[in-house]
This record gives structure tokens, C-alpha cells and sequence, in this order.
């Protein structure tokens, strides 16, 4: 696949969707992969593309946290191309960057999945599709009870010396790890990625509201897939669930799938932490994107992808089969959420989370040229990456 022409010109008479309010039939000049102005009526210069986008939603582009792959294709098979496949494919689903995410594997192959993700982060079709913005380390350092769909034979206790060497092997592009922090050894971990600048997430975790507590003062600032893998609230052991509805400083992720999270839970959370700190995740896995019908995890396991969820044998969920615009898409038509308020949710929040809210994650100028075009229905028209297509309907 050959990386299209950047976009020099105006969006014309969208719906711009910017950090506090939409502005409607407004126009966003590009120039040199930045978002130049913003405003109506604005002159066509010398040498100018003009898109008509009179109708359509232009919102920031969408940055996924948590995903660990898509059409068939995933960050555990330890293989550049597939890494190349996932981010094609989410992109296609308005996606412009995020967090190649691991899931628990023997430590060879973990290794080899980082060193994969490195090599693609720095070749040519990295250029292509969704940004790898870094990785998301996601086991092995979780809670036996709360595993999820995780392989527990391959779960070990937190371990420095493998944090380090993980670390080494991604070319230190660790930016999100989850770990269960009751787990012995988890502070020295702890300490060890937030020296290494990376964000620490409970996550497939049975700690309780004490332990949480501690967890957060020595260096966890971020919740793993709320109410997924954790205890359920409980008015005598509130657990978890309390300890970051009660912390303004703890951020939150949200699978909006309308399967993972009942729309009243989301609502409790979004009312609890604010739009500032929630942010949307897929969590989605290989077979987001592919038919009904009968898969393998990396690990073994068959998956049954059936109606809209991926499940183990067991009948678990196994992930998602989200993707970004319908996340969004949830977001307002079934939370209520204005258009500017779910990019909070998709864009600006995750951002804000690992530092890149100066270069990304709303409709500003100065900011990357990345965006995506919606309909009236929330479906991709036209993804952005600094001004260069990366998808188009048409396409």
C-alpha cells in the first residue's frame, strides 16, 4: 500500500466537533500535516484542496488505549505485519492512534511481541493506518481471581528484572501497563515504570479499597477496563470500584460495547469522574472485524464470535469486537453525550493520560492535522493522519 498525498486545504462546512462545543458548517484549513484556522467562511488560498464536508461530523481523531488487534490480526502473534493489518484496520474505523496492547503470554513470545511492535513503530508502514503511539502492557503481572479471559497458566507474580527487560526489548515504548498491585512485588515494578515515565493501571485486580488506596500513592494513577476484572462494589468492602470513583486524580477506561458495561454503570462512572477522566477503549481483539464464526487466540483457546461478542469456550467475554466510531457512536445515542463531550471520551482524555495533548487529541490550531469525518450516522468517511489519508470510504 503506497502513503497517500497529504492534504493541503479546507474541510468546508462540517460540523467541527472542538473541545467544548460544536461549530456548525465551519471550515478547517490544513497545512503541512497542522491544523492551520478554523472558522466560516474562510478564503480558498492559491493552490488550495477544497473537501466538501457540508453535513458531516469533523471530529479530532480517536486514540485507542487499550487494543490488542483487528481483521484477524494482533499485536500476540509477535509479527510486524500483523501489527500493519490492526492499525489499517482501525484506522478505518477513524482511529489515528494507539497503544499497541500485549495480552499475557509465555515470556519469549511476550518478548518477541515487543520487539515486533518496535521494529514496526519504526518502519515505513508505520506510517500507515493508525499511529502505534507505544505499547500497553497488559499481563503478565495480574490477579489469578480476576484474570478474565487471560491465560492463567501463564501468569507469574510482578518482577523488576522482567519489567527491564521487557522495557529494553519494545526500545522503550512501554507507556501503559497493567499490573494487580496487591501482588507481591508490585511496588517495585511500580516504581520502576513510573521512573521509565510510563502510566500505571490496576487492572485484573481483586485489591481492596485499602489496598487500592496504598496503590495509588505510591504511583497507580489509572483504572484498567472499569468494572471488568475487578470486585463489584459492595457497601461493606466498597474495593476498587470506591477508591477511583473517590480519587479525581485517577483516570478510568470505559468499554462502551453496550456488552462489557450496562449504559447505567457507564452513566454512574462518567458521573463520578467527569468527562476528564474516562476515556473509551475497544479492548478489541484479532477477530474484531470478522464474521460470525470460530477462532483461536494466540494462547490456544478457541473463541465463538457471535452476534456482536467474542467469548471463550467457558462462555466469558474475551474481549471486544469494538472499534472507535461505535464507541462513539454509543456515546451519544445511547448515553446522551453532546458530540463535543464523547471526543472528550475518545480523543482529548486519552491524551491527556499519556502526554500527547499538545500534539493531539482535539481540533486546534497548531495541533496535527488529525481527523476523522463522520456521517450523520457516525460511520468513517475519511480518517486523517496529519493531513494524510489513511482511510477513505471510497477506498
Amino acid at each position: 500500500m503506497e502513503r497517500a498525498e497529504r492534504i493541503d486545504g479546507l474541510i468546508r462546512k462540517g460540523n467541527v466537533v472542538l473541545p467544548e462545543s460544536t461549530r456548525y458548517g465551519a471550515d478547517v484549513r490544513l497545512r503541512n500535516g497542522r491544523i492551520a484556522e478554523i472558522g466560516e467562511a474562510l478564503p480558498c488560498l492559491e493552490g488550495e484542496t477544497v473537501m466538501e464536508a457540508e453535513g458531516a461530523w469533523v471530529f479530532p481523531g480517536f486514540l485507542d488505549l487499550h487494543v490488542h488487534g483487528g481483521d484477524g490480526a494482533g499485536v500476540s502473534d509477535g509479527d510486524p505485519r500483523s501489527l500493519a493489518r490492526m492499525c489499517a484496520f482501525h484506522a478505518r474505523h477513524g482511529t489515528t492512534g494507539l497503544l499497541l496492547t500485549t495480552s499475557t503470554l509465555p515470556d519469549e513470545r511476550l518478548t518477541e511481541a515487543l520487539e515486533a511492535a518496535q521494529a514496526y513503530a519504526s518502519s515505513e508502514d508505520g506510517s500507515m493506518g493508525a499511529e502505534a503511539l507505544g505499547v500497553h502492557l497488559e499481563g503478565p503481572f495480574l490477579s489469578e481471581a480476576y484474570r478474565g479471559a487471560q491465560n492463567p497458566e501463564w501468569l507469574q507474580a510482578p518482577c523488576v528484572e522482567k519489567a527491564r527487560r521487557w522495557m529494553k526489548a519494545s526500545g522503550d515504548r512501554i507507556r501503559l501497563v497493567t499490573l494487580a498491585p496487591e501482588l507481591p512485588g508490585a511496588q517495585e515494578v511500580i516504581t520502576f515504570f513510573r521512573e521509565k515515565g510510563a502510566v500505571v493501571s490496576a487492572g485484573h485486580s481483586g485489591a481492596d479499597y485499602d489496598g487500592m488506596e496504598q496503590a495509588l500513592r505510591k504511583g497507580v494513577t489509572h483504572s484498567t477496563h472499569f468494572y471488568n476484572g475487578m470486585p463489584g462494589f459492595h457497601h461493606r468492602q466498597p474495593g476498587i470500584a470506591a477508591s477511583v470513583w473517590l480519587n479525581d486524580e485517577v483516570s478510568a477506561e470505559l468499554i462502551l460495547d453496550l456488552q462489557h458495561v450496562h449504559p447505567a454503570a457507564a452513566q454512574v462512572l462518567l458521573r463520578c469522574k467527569g468527562l476528564n477522566r474516562v476515556c473509551l477503549i475497544t479492548d478489541a481483539v484479532h477477530t474484531a472485524g470478522l464474521p460470525d464464526g470460530e477462532y483461536w487466540q494466540a494462547s490456544g483457546r478457541k473463541l465463538t464470535v457471535r452476534e456482536g461478542t467474542v467469548r471463550l469456550e467457558s462462555g466469558e467475554l474475551a474481549g471486544s469486537l469494538l472499534t472507535m466510531d461505535r464507541a462513539v457512536r454509543h456515546a451519544v445515542q445511547v448515553l446522551g453525550l453532546a458530540p463535543h463531550e464523547a471526543a472528550r471520551l475518545a480523543s482529548l482524555t486519552p491524551a491527556e493520560i499519556i502526554g500527547e495533548e499538545r500534539e493531539r487529541g482535539s481540533l486546534s490550531p497548531g495541533k496535527r492535522a488529525d481527523l476523522v469525518l463522520l456521517d450523520a450516522n457516525y460511520d468513517v468517511l475519511l480518517t486523517l493522519r496529519e493531513g494524510v489519508p489513511v482511510y477513505r470510504k471510497s477506498d
